[in-house]
């Protein structure tokens, strides 16, 4: 009997508190398959951003994306392409989080939930980063705002993959740069 078996077994009613609750901690042997996956970088940024741009131009885009934008909060949710692999997904959702990082921000939360659904198990691993300030005393800088990385998974199989961007619109903060600029930052490869 495998693990997610197990859990659903358990005696908690779906949709309570979660079953397992951790801070992502990835072993080395997921960090060196990550460091051999840096090779791809590149081409997977590549498709990502063509993935995210096609369809504002009526192109059909190699992955499928669906898009979230509002005055404050703008984002996208990209389906699990098979391509990628479940461990190639994972590096995708790490690296994202890395990219943020290199724009001047700092991880205030990165952790894994378990929920029991009933008919399956949902894993939800997080990476929640705000910029990091110069100054305590406003008027504070946003950038692009508070963003949220999540990699949602059901029974350990991959589904999606989201970002979500969200500003303040409050005079402790100063206007947030463009979620554009935010964009083209993130799709570009590392140096």
């Amino acid at each position: 009997m495998g693990f997610f078996d197990d859990l659903k077994k358990r005696w908690r009613k779906p949709n309570q508190a979660p079953l397992w609750e951790e801070v992502i901690k990835r072993p080395d042997k997921e960090l060196q398959d990550q460091r051999d996956w840096a090779k791809y970088i590149p081409e997977v940024l590549d498709t990502l951003s063509q993935s995210y741009h096609y369809p504002k131009l009526g192109l059909n885009p190699p992955w499928h994306m669906q898009f979230f934008e509002s005055a404050y909060a703008n984002g996208f949710a990209l389906s699990y392409p098979s391509s990628l692999g479940p461990l190639g997904f994972q590096h995708l959702f790490d690296l994202l989080r890395d990219q943020v990082l290199g724009m001047g921000y700092r991880m205030a939360n990165s952790d894994r939930k378990l929920a029991d659904k009933e008919t399956h198990i949902t894993t939800t691993e997080k990476h929640y980063l705000k910029p990091i300030q110069n100054t305590p005393e406003p008027p504070l800088n946003q950038r692009y705002g508070n963003v949220l990385i999540e990699l949602i998974k059901e029974d350990d199989t991959p589904q999606y993959l989201k970002v979500m961007v969200t500003t303040y619109n409050d005079r402790r903060y100063l206007s947030a740069d463009s979620f554009d600029d935010f964009i083209k930052v993130l799709f570009t490869p590392p140096t």
